[in-house]
């Protein structure tokens, strides 16, 4: 494929050339790494990476501890990837936490119904792809980009609907408000774990996110402790946090357990089910949902592996093919729970973690459109 922005263009012979270049001019390329200050342990960024042979030679400087971040002013490949990973963990990981952890169907329905679905939708992943090879690789994995942008909201909507009709209800009858001091509430973005949200507001929406209740958010006076107010009107009952800075050393573990408790004995009583009950549970159109959401992703991902092949000519194809496909999935799409988790507990909306792989689906979408060319080959190309 052909750069514009670059005269010589990216031919075989070309490729070749510039790597005849690179082992020519090594000694001298390290030379200038090194006086750079290249060392053990350091990140460095190599704008304009091109094949990588700098990026390569800058790695073995910093060695197994450093990090070589490759950049090029060519990121079609990224931006296609991108819109496809959050498709990807919003359709086969996203809806199964969503049905499990908020949805509480419980982890065996939960399995069944997005593997039912997966079985079910994976004839299209063959079928799209044939498609690209008649119609072009651009239009299926855009469409299907704006696709996930339209529809993600109804879906996610139509699972509460068919998966926990009692939870929809008592949403409607008993709406739960978190009152605090908006300065006491963190973002409790947490991907690996290792974080302590130890306020009083933060420890009532997590347990709410974590009992998969959506709630509203009440602004109370500065240093005050956050309170959950369960109904509406004379019907409503509060419950007080609690905030690790009030108590004595050792005992806040136990006094989020008890909080936990009261909370999951007053959301009980107020309508709000501890468990799923099967029998209103509407499987057949969880799958159909489902399904759906596996349609979606195939339509990007049927064409996905050879729109990224044809970006790149033969001698550069793997790193440039692996590079933006690992990266869109391991960071784009891997954020997705996390992002999802943090964004329902700082809202109290559970749909609010749809808003990530909608932003970077439309965005892909928007720079795909833009700047990414169709590749599928010609007829006289074959």
């Amino acid at each position: 494929m052909q750069d514009p922005a670059y005269v010589l263009g990216h031919s075989d012979r070309e490729v070749s050339r510039l790597r005849n270049q690179a082992r020519f001019l090594e000694p001298i390329t390290r030379g200038f790494l090194e006086a750079a200050g290249l060392a053990q342990g350091m990140t460095v960024l190599d704008v304009g990476s091109g094949a990588g042979d700098v990026a390569f030679l800058a790695a073995e400087l910093v060695g197994p501890t450093g990090t070589i971040i490759g950049v090029d002013k060519v990121a079609s490949a990224v931006e296609a990837a991108a819109g496809v990973a959050v498709i990807a963990f919003s359709a086969h990981l996203y809806s199964l936490l969503f049905l499990d952890r908020i949805l509480r169907i419980g982890a065996r329905d939960a399995s069944l119904v997005v593997a039912a679905a997966i079985l079910l939708g994976t004839p299209f992943y063959v079928a799209f792809g044939g498609l690209s090879d008649r119609i072009g690789r651009k239009p299926l994995v855009l469409g299907g980009c704006l696709l996930a942008v339209l529809t993600f909201f109804p879906l996610f909507h139509g699972l509460t609907h068919y998966a926990n009709p009692a939870l929809q209800k008592a949403m409607a009858a008993a709406p739960v408000t978190v009152i605090a001091p908006p300065g006491e509430c963190s973002f409790q973005f947490d991907p690996i774990g290792n974080s302590s949200f130890t306020n009083s507001c933060d420890v009532a929406k997590s347990a709410l996110t974590q009992a998969g209740v959506p709630y509203r958010n009440e602004a109370a006076p500065p240093g005050s402790v956050a309170w959950v107010r369960i109904g509406a009107g004379d019907a409503a009952t509060t419950l007080e946090s609690v905030r690790e800075n009030d108590l004595p050393q050792g005992a806040f573990k136990s006094a989020v357990d008890e909080f936990g408790r009261k909370l999951s004995q007053r959301l009980t009583e107020a309508g709000y089910p501890a468990t799923h009950a099967p029998a209103k549970t509407n499987h057949i159109m969880l799958i159909v949902l489902c399904t759906c959401l596996i349609s979606i992703l195939a339509m990007t991902y049927g064409p996905l592996g050879a729109w990224l092949v044809e970006l790149f000519p033969p001698r550069i194809r793997y790193t440039s093919l692996s590079l933006p496909y690992h990266l869109a999935n391991g960071w784009f799409g891997a954020f997705l729970p996390a992002i999802a988790f943090a964004s329902f507990a700082a809202s109290g909306n559970m749909y609010s973690g749809l808003w990530y792989p909608v932003f970077i689906a439309f965005l892909a979408f928007l720079l795909g459109a833009l700047f990414v060319p169709e590749t599928r080959p010609r007829r006289h190309e074959r």
